[in-house]
C-alpha cells in the first residue's frame, strides 16, 4: 500500500504522516474515550458508533504498517510483566478515569477497506475538540489543543436521577449525612457501611477521637478511597472440600470519596444510656448542613482545579475527588424537607466547577436498621449485586 493510501487513516486520526507508536497508541484512546463518552450522553448512538468503526480501523491499519517497519529493530522487552500487572493495565483502559460507566466497543467482525461515508445519513453536533470524522477526511488534520489545557468546567447544577449511588463514576464523592456518635446504623448510612466498610472504620475512629460528640458538629469528614474496599482478592474453593485458595489475581471495582457531614449530633430516639441524645430538630440541623458543606468545598477545592481535558486528565486526576453524588440526605432518618437541604447546596456550591448529581432514595432498597451485620443475607445479596462477584470471596 503507498504512503499515499495511509494519508486518509492518519487524518482520521488527527495524525501527521510520521506520527510514532506513542502517538497513535495516546490519539486512539483519547478518540475512543470521547466518543464513547458522546455516545452515553446521546439518544441517537449510530453517528458516534460509525466515528468509533472508523476510529478503530484507521488504529488497526496504522498499526500494522508500523510494525511491520519496525519489525526488523525490534528489542526484546526490558523487563517481564506479572497477572498483576496485565490486570491492572487491561482496568486502567477499560475504565475511564472520567466515568466508569459501560463503553460500547467496535465490533469485531470484518470491516469493509473502504467505508463510505457520505452515504450514511447522520445527524451530528459538533465538538469544540473533535469534528465528525468525513469532514477531517476533506478539511485534513486538525490543531490539537496544547497538553497544559485544562478544557471547560461544566459548571455547577443539581439533578435528580434514579438510580443506585454504587453506579457512580470511578472517584466519585458520595455526599450523606451522618451523626456524631460514630453509628450507620439506618438508610443510606448502613447501605455505605455495607459497600466501604473501610470507610465507615475511619468514620468511627473519627468520631471516637474526638473529646465530645458536640466538636463535630458543621464539620465534614473527606474519606478517601480505601484500597481494600475497592480491591479485592479472587478466591475459589477447592470442589468438595471446604478449603479456599487464592487465584492471585484482583477484582478492581470504582474508587469511591466518602464525605460525611455532620449534622445532627445523635440518632433516633434518645437513649443516654447509649449517650445518644436523639437527632436534632430540622431547625438546627440545617445549619449544621451549611456549615459542613462549607468545609465539604473548601476540601474539595484545596485539590486545584479538576482538568476536564479528555486526552489528558487521565495523567492527572488520578488520584483527585471527581463528581459529586448523594441521596437527598437528611430527609430520610433525620426527618428533614429536601428542599430545604437543596436550597443551602445551591447556596454553598454556587460557581462551583462540578455538578452535583442526587440519586432518588428508596428505603425498601438499602435495608433496615443494623443488627451489627450477624448473618445478614441482604448485605450478601447487596454486594454481590453491586460488584458482580461470581467467585467465592
Amino acid at each position: 500500500m503507498e504512503l499515499s493510501d495511509f494519508t486518509k487513516y492518519y487524518r482520521i486520526l488527527g495524525l501527521p504522516n510520521h506520527a510514532s507508536l506513542k502517538e497513535l497508541d495516546e490519539r486512539y484512546f483519547e478518540l475512543v474515550e470521547y466518543w464513547t463518552m458522546k455516545a452515553r450522553g446521546s439518544n441517537d448512538k449510530s453517528g458516534p458508533k460509525l466515528e468509533l468503526h472508523l476510529i478503530d480501523q484507521a488504529y488497526k491499519v496504522i498499526l500494522s504498517k508500523a510494525m511491520r517497519e519496525n519489525e526488523a529493530t525490534r528489542k526484546p522487552a526490558p523487563s517481564t510483566y506479572t497477572m498483576k500487572d496485565i490486570s491492572q493495565g487491561q482496568d486502567r483502559i477499560i475504565r475511564s478515569c472520567l466515568d466508569n460507566g459501560e463503553s460500547w466497543n467496535p465490533p469485531p467482525e470484518e470491516r469493509s477497506p473502504s467505508p463510505q461515508f457520505e452515504d450514511i445519513p447522520q445527524e451530528r453536533s459538533p465538538s469544540p475538540q473533535f469534528e465528525d470524522i468525513s469532514d477531517r477526511l476533506r478539511a485534513g488534520p486538525v490543531e490539537q489543543e496544547p497538553e497544559d489545557c485544562l478544557g471547560t468546567a461544566p459548571g455547577f447544577s443539581i439533578s435528580e436521577i434514579s438510580g443506585e449511588l454504587h453506579h457512580a463514576p470511578d472517584r466519585a464523592v458520595i455526599v450523606h449525612a451522618v451523626n456524631c456518635q460514630g453509628v450507620w446504623g439506618y438508610g443510606v448510612a448502613l447501605y455505605l457501611k455495607r459497600l466501604y466498610p473501610e470507610a465507615f472504620k475511619i468514620y468511627k475512629a473519627h468520631c471516637e477521637s474526638a473529646n465530645r460528640p458536640y466538636d463535630l458538629i458543621g464539620t465534614c469528614l473527606l474519606i478517601p478511597p480505601q484500597p481494600s474496599d475497592y480491591e479485592k482478592e479472587i478466591r475459589m474453593r477447592l470442589k468438595g472440600t471446604a478449603n479456599i485458595i487464592p487465584l492471585g489475581q484482583s477484582v478492581f471495582r470504582p474508587r469511591r470519596w466518602i464525605a460525611c457531614l455532620f449534622t445532627s449530633i445523635g440518632y433516633g430516639k434518645p437513649n443516654m444510656k447509649t449517650n445518644n441524645p436523639g437527632k436534632d430538630p430540622p431547625n438546627k440541623i440545617i445549619p449544621n448542613t451549611r456549615m459542613a458543606l462549607e468545609e465539604l468545598r473548601v476540601r474539595l477545592e484545596d485539590y486545584g482545579p479538576s482538568n476536564f481535558n479528555p486526552r489528558t486528565a487521565w495523567k492527572t486526576e488520578g488520584d483527585k475527588p471527581g463528581e459529586i453524588w448523594s441521596p437527598k440526605f437528611n430527609s430520610g432518618a433525620f426527618g428533614v424537607d429536601w428542599e430545604d437541604t437543596r436550597m443551602v447546596i445551591d447556596e454553598e456550591f454556587e460557581g462551583f466547577e462540578r455538578p452535583w448529581t442526587v440519586v432518588k432514595f428508596n428505603k425498601s432498597e438499602y435495608g433496615s436498621p443494623d443488627d451489627d451485620g450477624e448473618n445478614d443475607i441482604d448485605e450478601r445479596r447487596n454486594t454481590r449485586e453491586c460488584y458482580g462477584l461470581t467467585c467465592q470471596v
